[in-house]
């Protein structure tokens, strides 16, 4: 597309961009050379939409040219927010706040904790001592002092400085909603981990002394018993949970530690997932087994939400 004096329109200009830079052409077609105004104009359009920079005496130029078209041209939002994204500087390389804006207001204190956690950066609240009856602390993550509290009490300075410190960190470090992030995790239900306890029943290898001494005896394989018509299998025994012995009943509807076992050993393997989400149906008993087992693995564990909607999160990082 081209206007009346061959002025063309790039590859990569949408009509929004068009119909701006060509605003700008239009009203100093009269006073500047077509073959400068059109440089112009893209150095302007790269500036605007793309956040170029240029030397200051071509920047000072191109506004002032701004400055005299008769509408307005400002940047679409949606261009905007990404502009505003992109010169985000953080402060501290490597650092995400992992929040629960979804679910409303969150403890400052703890938000920072947790994403210093998981993000595996070193925070530390330092108290400031006391001046003029007003306390004071400070709250340092990666040696980098990131704001500083004051208030009447200890306690209170804390979380004025954690409420600070969360308020910069937004501006310029990422932010992840941890509650979107488990709506889009897979989910394990209880039927999963109450039944198919036997499924990955584990091969007898033949070194297993037992196996051997079957050998000797003229046993060839199969199952037990002089015909090799017997069990297969080997008989799995559960691991006491809680209170309850070995001869709780199996059918008592609780998850089987097995199953469990074996659902997080394959989440590690799986190098596509880096959250599991267990469903609200497992009782506070069973989350206590998943919570165990993950603390075996190193992985991080927390549950969610309250009384019949609480959940678990197992993840990686």
């Amino acid at each position: 597309m081209a206007d009346r004096q061959g002025v063309i329109k790039s590859v990569w200009e949408n009509d929004i961009q068009w119909s701006a830079r060509r605003e700008f052409i239009e009203t100093h077609r009269r006073t500047i050379p077509i073959g400068q105004l059109e440089a112009l104009s893209m150095v302007w359009a790269n500036m605007k939409f793309l956040g170029c920079r240029y030397p200051e005496q071509t920047e000072e130029r191109v506004r002032h040219l701004e400055s005299s078209c008769s509408q307005a041209m400002d940047i679409p939002a949606e261009i905007k927010r990404k502009q505003d994204e992109g010169k985000k500087k953080p402060i501290i390389k490597g650092l995400t706040l992992y929040a629960r804006d979804s679910a409303g207001p969150e403890n400052p204190i703890s938000l920072l904790h947790g994403s210093a956690h998981r993000s595996k950066k070193r925070i530390e609240f330092q108290e400031l001592g006391q001046k003029q009856g007003q306390f004071s602390c400070a709250v340092v993550i990666d040696d980098i002092l990131i704001a500083t509290g004051e208030a009447a009490n200890k306690k209170e300075a804390k979380r004025q400085c954690a409420e600070r410190a969360v308020q910069i960190l937004r501006a310029c470090q990422p932010v992840v909603d941890e509650l979107v992030l488990h709506q889009k995790a897979q989910v394990v239900k209880k039927d999963h981990l109450a039944t198919g306890r036997e499924l990955d029943a584990p091969r007898i290898s033949e070194n297993n002394l037992g196996s051997q001494m079957l050998r000797k005896m003229g046993w060839t394989g199969g199952g037990l018993g002089s015909e090799g018509k017997g069990r297969a299998d080997p008989v799995l025994v559960d691991e006491t949970q809680g209170r309850r012995g070995l001869g709780r009943d199996a059918g008592d509807g609780s998850v089987n530690k097995n199953s469990v076992k074996n659902t997080v050993r394959n989440f590690i393997m799986d190098n596509k997932k880096n959250e599991l989400r267990f469903s609200s149906d497992l009782s506070k008993e069973d989350r206590a087994i998943v919570h165990t087992i993950c603390q075996q693995h190193g992985l991080r564990h927390k549950s969610f939400g309250t009384g019949n909607n609480r959940y678990l999160v197992i993840s990686k990082h």
